[in-house]
């Protein structure tokens, strides 16, 4: 089985069991619940820290304020089940709390085929995405695949305190601000394409198809900053 089929029947089999459900190990991986193991594939536990002088820091580089527990399936098939998992987003890091020390820890992000996070019922699925060619992939969550694909990439914008000067916005704080992008792909797309919120551009991205989605969009009053909707449309499509 080539790469890319391994990587479809991967993703389908967790895919398939993202509400809630239990997840089947997937084919030729390793269970490691060694943390000792783990650590070789992990940096020495320094981290980025910022300025937290005066009022603090708002918000969190992470994808989730809460350390979640997951799994992570690395490129060498070796498979690990982490307590306190997290994706930051801001510096495109997976990391995990440490159980005894508490340190955060980073995984080696270019070891990592895909990892999961689950929140309440939910699986949250992340896949290793790349947006353009020459670019640093991108772990993207991964919220639809049938002939069409959709993700949503999690940014954070970081805003530096500004109180010195005669001109400052005298804002005593840092702030992460939360960002995400929608990205769609078909069968045959080397890279997924930005997928904008207005209905308009959204239709645009469906060329011959336009009459037919405007048409569904209207009747089922989808909102598209809604992920939830972007996913009933691109299924939609896919049926067309």
């Amino acid at each position: 089985m080539d790469m890319k089929s391994h990587m479809i029947l991967l993703i389908t089999l967790i895919s398939a069991t993202c509400l809630g459900q239990n997840i089947p190990d997937p084919p030729g991986y390793d269970t490691r619940v060694s943390y000792q193991e783990l650590e070789t594939l992990t940096s020495s536990g320094a981290v980025r820290t910022f300025d937290k002088r005066y009022q603090g820091i708002k918000g969190t580089p992470y994808v989730s304020e809460d350390w979640l527990p997951g799994e992570v399936f690395m490129k060498n098939k070796q498979r690990f089940i982490i307590k306190e998992l997290n994706y930051n987003c801001h510096a495109n890091e997976v990391a995990y709390l440490d159980p005894s020390s508490r340190a955060v820890m980073l995984i080696n992000k270019y070891g990592i085929e895909l990892f999961l996070m689950k929140s309440g019922a939910d699986t949250l699925v992340f896949v290793q995405l790349q947006l353009q060619e020459d670019e640093i992939p991108v772990f993207a969550k991964l919220l639809y695949q049938g002939e069409s694909t959709l993700y949503r990439v999690y940014e954070k914008e970081f805003i530096e305190a500004s109180y010195k000067g005669a001109y400052s916005a005298d804002r005593r704080y840092d702030e992460f601000i939360d960002k995400s992008s929608f990205y769609f792909s078909g069968p045959d797309d080397a890279f997924p394409a930005k997928l904008k919120q207005s209905k308009k551009q959204v239709l645009a991205a469906f060329p011959g198809a336009e009459d037919k989605l405007s048409a569904y969009m209207k009747a089922e009053k989808l909102d598209l900053k809604h992920e939830e909707d972007l996913v009933r449309l691109l299924k939609y499509y896919d049926s067309l």
